[in-house]
């Protein structure tokens, strides 16, 4: 049998030294029984990586439960469960169906007359014809959208058509002919549950990591790793060299922020001995169109993200269809999210929902920072100054409030102190919602799949149950410790020099470059009324002068380009 284990390394001054022809440095080989007892083993062989990458599902499944499944309780099998576990199952009261605890797989659920339909993917659920007629466009879930940048799970844009993620739970049962559905969150990653009794060793964590890079590429050679200079995706980059990846293109975006981010990442793949390359922002205007419709037009949702627009520039700008899209994200459910100081001002007094916050945020342009202490604890940790009731009130006539479903959310986890509470269900409304799924429509839309090493069951496993003080430090607000330590160690990347780190898109400068283009895609969307062209004009003037307004307008964006051009909103 074989294992999975580092080498030792070569070092300089204390750290390894760059790999030469016929130096291994620190490598992901494999190792002798006999040699077992002196390295780091964890535990997975090679046949048995293989033989996972191999069985893990590479289409979407997709499985009908009627209602007199439902109310016998029949519970069917369902292709790419995780390990030990299964999607569907009885409850004795109900038939449960369950979320992806690592975030890895969603879960996409139609109810509709008489049957509920289950599958991996919503492009295939939607398209199903067994569902009937395309479900409607719901404005609850537009209004989430412009709002806040994202729709909050297990809802999405459309109607009855759900999205279960990480501790989602959807009872299933049929009461007087109707099948009913009680949704919960049996959250895995609160403080907690943590046992603490894991040993920190920033080794064995490359090693987990390195094996997730393995196994969640499997044999293939193509795709990409979407390389900022990040922790998270250089950590990913690291271990790629570990796993003997050199040819594995790293790519990082750049655009007119200037070259930081794309110096930076390049001086990493130099020391690891990565190719590298990076892709620019076009600026030819039918370059943009022509990526952007095309991306919407094989999209089933909508993203409010504002980096949607690098990621599927990325996809469409390098190599031919097929591979994966390597991506750093999915570890922040639990590594631990610390706030910043400005989260942490906003949560101590944030007002929340009532009528004084209503009064108030009609009497304050929507880039103001006050904006964000008018809202309740739980949506003052979403990102970005975006629109507001009271301004898409002014040109769409479904307009809803959606601050009291926020506040109910909040209020569901209000006993948390603040560290808790950003590492409950809160966070996983971004992570899944917005984070992931700009990940997912890119690299599908592109004929790609998905590479989230981070959402490995034994890396979860390995880094949740550390102790406390190995994973954040409550008294600096620093977190991701040990992954860090294993940066700086193995890859001379010091995080504390490096600073915190955001994505480069200069998002007012994109949508006043195509400003004509943004604003015929926003006049063209029927959601909107006739309000909406002098309205949109008005906006895109003040962004000349108040930046940050793209906050607000590249959600409007990119949710008109999607229902005016995505079949799947019956473009």
């Amino acid at each position: 049998m074989s294992y999975y284990a580092l080498t030792a390394p070569a070092t300089w001054r204390g750290r390894p030294r760059r790999q030469q022809r016929g130096d291994p440095g620190w490598g992901l080989a494999p190792q002798t029984a006999a040699a077992e007892r002196s390295i780091v083993v964890v535990g997975a062989s090679e046949s048995r990586l293989e033989a996972e990458a191999g069985a893990r599902p590479t289409r979407p499944w997709l499985v009908r439960l009627t209602a007199a499944q439902l109310r016998s309780r029949l519970v069917p099998g369902v292709p790419g469960a995780p390990r030990g576990g299964s999607w569907v199952h009885d409850t004795g009261r109900a038939v449960r169906v369950v979320g992806d605890d690592t975030g890895l797989v969603p879960l996409y659920l139609h109810r509709g007359p008489g049957a509920v339909t289950l599958s991996s993917h919503l492009g295939a659920l939607l398209d199903e014809p067994r569902i009937g007629s395309a479900p409607a466009v719901a404005p609850r879930g537009v209004s989430h959208l412009l709002h806040h940048a994202l729709v909050p799970l297990p809802e999405t844009i459309f109607r009855d058509v759900y999205f279960l993620g990480i501790g989602d739970r959807a009872d299933l049962d049929v009461h007087e002919g109707e099948i009913r559905i009680r949704f919960s969150n049996d959250y895995p990653y609160l403080t907690e549950r943590s046992k603490g009794d894991g040993k920190p060793d920033p080794r064995v964590l490359l090693a987990h990591l390195t094996v997730a890079v393995t196994r969640q590429l499997g044999a293939r050679g193509d795709g990409f790793l979407r390389l900022s200079s990040g922790k998270d995706s250089s950590a990913v980059a690291l271990a790629l060299a570990e796993a003997g990846r050199a040819g594995f293109p790293c790519v990082t975006f750049r655009d007119d922020e200037g070259d930081e981010e794309y110096r930076h990442a390049r001086a990493l793949c130099r020391r690891l001995g990565l190719r590298h390359e990076v892709v620019d922002l076009p600026l030819a205007p039918e370059r943009i169109e022509a990526i952007l419709t095309e991306f919407w037009s094989r999209s089933p949702l909508p993203c409010g993200d504002f980096a949607q627009i690098a990621y599927a520039i990325c996809v469409a700008t390098i190599g031919a269809p097929g591979g994966a899209v390597l991506d750093g994200s999915g570890n922040d459910a639990y590594m631990g999210y610390l706030p910043g100081r400005g989260e942490r001002l906003q949560w101590r007094f944030a007002l929340g929902s009532g009528v004084l916050s209503r009064f108030l945020a009609a009497r304050l342009p929507p880039d103001s920072g006050w904006n964000y202490f008018l809202r309740s604890r739980a949506a003052s940790t979403l990102p970005g100054r975006t629109l507001r009731p009271v301004d898409t009130r002014r040109f769409y006539p479904g307009s809803v409030d959606t601050g009291p479903a926020w506040q109910r959310i909040g209020d569901e986890w209000a006993h948390l102190d603040l560290i808790g509470f950003r590492n409950s269900p809160v966070e996983h409304h971004v992570d899944q919602a917005e984070i992931a799924l700009k990940i997912r429509l890119a690299a599908e839309s592109g004929g790609r799949e998905v590479a989230l090493p981070y959402c490995d069951r034994e890396l979860i496993d390995y880094v949740f149950h550390l102790p406390e003080s190995s994973r954040f430090d409550r008294r600096t607000f620093t977190n991701k410790l040990l992954l860090r330590e294993m940066l700086e160690r193995y890859a001379g990347y010091d995080s504390r020099a490096r600073g915190q780190h955001f994505f480069p898109f200069a998002g007012d400068r994109f949508l006043l470059r195509h400003r004509a283009f943004a604003l015929d895609e926003i006049r063209r969307c029927r959601l909107w009324d006739a309000r909406i062209g002098p309205w949109a004009e008005t906006w895109f003037r003040r962004m000349e002068r108040r930046p940050l307004l793209y906050h607000a307008l590249l959600p409007l964006f990119m949710l008109s380009g999607w229902h005016n051009h995505s079949r799947y909103a019956g473009a």
